[in-house]
Order: C-alpha cells, then sequence, then structure tokens
C-alpha cells in the first residue's frame, strides 16, 4: 500500500514541477498578450486534463482500497460469528456432558445408599435373630 502512495506522490510532484516550469517559460517567452493568454488558455486545460485523470486514478485507487477494506471487515465479522457459534456449541456440549454424568453419579450413590441400607437391615435381622429376638412385623 505505501508504494501506491509514494508512486502517487512522485507521480504528484513531477506534474506539479513540469507545470510550473512550463507557466514560468510562457510568461518569460516574448509574445503579445494575445497569444499569452491564449497559450496560458491551452496550458491550464491541458493541465486541468491531465491532473483529472490523475484524481479520477486516485479516486478509483481509494474505492479499491474501501471494498478491500469491507471485504475483509466481513470475513472477519463472519469468522468471529463462527467462533462464537462453536464456542457456544461446545459449552452446551459440556453441561449435556456434565449433566449426564451429575445424574449417573446420583443414581450410583442411591444403588449405593440401597444397598448399604440393606445390608444394615439383614445385619440388623440377623443380630435381632441372634439375640433371640424375632421380627414381629412378619
Amino acid at each position: 500500500m505505501s508504494e501506491h502512495n509514494e508512486s502517487f506522490s512522485t507521480t504528484s510532484a513531477f506534474l506539479a514541477g513540469a507545470f510550473l516550469g512550463a507557466g514560468i517559460a510562457l510568461l518569460m517567452a516574448p509574445q503579445t498578450g494575445g497569444q499569452l493568454r491564449s497559450a496560458l488558455r491551452d496550458y491550464a486545460g491541458k493541465a486541468k486534463d491531465e491532473l483529472g485523470g490523475v484524481w479520477d486514478n486516485a479516486v478509483e485507487r481509494g474505492k479499491d482500497y474501501m471494498q478491500s477494506g469491507q471485504e475483509a471487515a466481513e470475513s472477519v465479522g463472519k469468522t468471529v460469528e463462527n467462533v462464537i457459534e462453536r464456542g457456544k456449541e461446545q459449552v452446551q456440549e459440556v453441561f449435556a456432558t456434565v449433566g449426564t454424568t451429575a445424574e449417573k453419579t446420583a443414581e450410583r450413590a442411591k444403588e449405593f445408599g440401597r444397598g448399604t441400607v440393606r445390608e444394615a437391615a439383614e445385619s440388623g435381622k440377623s443380630a435381632l435373630h441372634e439375640a433371640g429376638m424375632t421380627d414381629h412385623r412378619r
């Protein structure tokens, strides 16, 4: 990008110097007033045409740079949107995994607790039986 700016600056400086030199040469040349005015009009018309071309070129480059910038911004925006969406999906996957793991752990704890209660009940029954006491609920 700086290469284009340098090229544009060099071209602009050269054209400005050329036009200035040509203008001074016209003023110094031995001509009548009418001839000088006609030459200056011609010179001004040529300068306007040439500078208009440079200006149009600069405007076109500016439009190209603006378009490239917009495309880059859109691309970055889409990339950010994709990253955010993938992050959301991963968070949902983690929550689902954690939820499933928590449910499985709770179920295992219940089973363990049931088994422990059963074992305690059986131990209690055995102790009552050994002590000569019977379970009157039957």
